[in-house]
């Protein structure tokens, strides 16, 4: 019976919260710890908290997680105390938004207010990026999921009704707090022109990025952990191949240096002839193809003895065929046999 009248009060207390849900009330207490997750290397954290004890949870990166998992047990002296009832609370938004350790006295909006009734442990998730179909098992979601600019949030609990007799005034609820990562890394791409100019993806006209042989339309992108293959093709640039990896949690960005694309120049001369650019030696065969960047150069042709020389200019991406013609001159020297 006595059970059955603590769920009853339990019921009255929720029913008469349930219009101030998302309020803004007096958050006081005594902050016993102020913690931040780290993205990159997420850890759960344990606590052993008296009634009217906070703590202060904060996530670095909250698009690394998907959410914050609380599991609370009551200790026993409590839980099996029909006229005592202990309820959870949630707040955000403080207006004390970076509290330190000690007394807290100040305002927030409630995300969620649950009264432990009738079980020793309860689950609560504190969505983050993760979408409600995905919720486990087992888990309450909290009544107003926060947004991001209301962390930090407090976490505290408080008997309901009336405080606790002094005979158990030192008891403590044990109280985890689990995130849960989103599973990705990050990676951003920067581009720099031949010029030294940092440009943007969209203003990549005529280029295509691809990403493990898919097409990337925007920077950053979210990917499992691992190494990318980045690729980049493009009709005003030289072709790019690189490896980059990316890593659980973390943030990086890789900078492209964008180079002109080369001309290339098909060169037609005869068998054996040797072909130097800038005095350096290209090609000594028919049919080569060879690519050179834009701008000016002195092209050579040597067959033998003979020497050929032509300064030419190219320009980026474009193709220009280069050919030594060799004339064969015929005099008439008739009159010069004759006596």
């Amino acid at each position: 019976m006595n059970v059955v009248k603590r769920f009853v009060l339990s019921i009255l207390i929720l029913l008469a919260v349930t219009s101030f849900v998302s309020a803004f009330e007096s958050v006081h207490g005594n902050v016993v710890d102020v913690h931040t997750f780290r993205a990159g290397s997420l850890e759960k954290i344990d606590y052993e908290l008296a009634p009217a004890d906070i703590v202060m949870l904060d996530i670095d990166h909250h698009r690394f997680v998907d959410a914050l998992e609380i599991t609370v047990q009551l200790p026993e002296a409590i839980s099996e105390r029909a006229d005592i009832t202990i309820a959870a609370l949630l707040y955000g938004a403080l207006v004390d938004d970076d509290p330190g350790l000690g007394a807290l006295n100040t305002q927030g909006r409630r995300l969620h207010f649950q009264p432990l009734v009738s079980e020793s442990r309860v689950r609560l998730e504190v969505p983050i990026s993760r979408d409600s179909h995905r919720a486990p098992a087992g888990y309450r979601r909290v009544d107003t999921p926060p947004v991001v600019d209301e962390y930090p949030i407090a976490l505290t609990f408080i008997p309901v009704g009336k405080g606790l007799p002094d005979d158990l005034s030192a008891q403590r609820l044990s109280v985890r707090v689990e995130p849960v990562s989103r599973g990705v890394g990050e990676l951003a791409l920067e581009f720099v022109d031949p010029e030294g100019n940092e440009i943007s993806l969209d203003e990549l006209a005529e280029t295509t990025l691809y990403v493990d042989d898919e097409e990337l339309t925007s920077t950053p992108f979210y990917s499992e952990p691992g190494f990318r293959q980045i690729r980049l093709e493009s009709s005003r640039f030289r072709a790019k191949n690189l490896t980059h990896a990316v890593e659980e949690g973390q943030a990086r960005t890789l900078t492209i240096e964008l180079e002109e694309r080369p001309a290339t120049l098909f060169l037609d001369a005869p068998r054996g002839t040797q072909v130097f650019l800038n005095r350096s030696i290209v090609a000594n065969r028919l049919g080569t193809h060879i690519e050179v960047e834009p701008g000016e150069h002195e092209v050579q042709f040597r067959i033998g003895d003979r020497t050929v020389s032509r300064s030419i200019s190219v320009e980026s991406g474009e193709e220009y065929r280069l050919v030594l013609d060799l004339q064969i001159e015929l005099e008439h020297e008739t009159g010069a046999l004759q006596e």
